[in-house]
């Protein structure tokens, strides 16, 4: 494959941002805490259960507890609007 390509990553960001600003997310990573209330807890990181959740807290800035707080909220509302 010849050549390369630039990849504009903001407009992929873009919906992340919407939800978890992006100037608010390089602060918690950059001193190993969560987002800030009401995105997150605030609180320093203490671990990840695994991999994916890792990752996700590079998108989100979101520690474990908030993850799994955040996506269990986000089951429920699409399981109360298959009702």
């Amino acid at each position: 494959m010849e050549g390369s390509f630039a990849v504009d990553l903001s407009e992929l960001r873009r919906p992340v941002d919407d939800i978890f600003p992006g100037a608010h997310r390089q602060i918690a990573m950059a001193t190993g805490h969560c987002a800030s209330p009401p995105f997150g807890c605030g609180n320093k990181v203490e671990g990840f259960r695994d991999a994916l959740s890792e990752k996700e807290y590079h998108i989100t800035s979101l520690c474990q507890a908030c993850q799994d707080r955040f996506y269990s909220e986000e089951a429920e509302d699409r399981e109360a609007g298959d009702a």
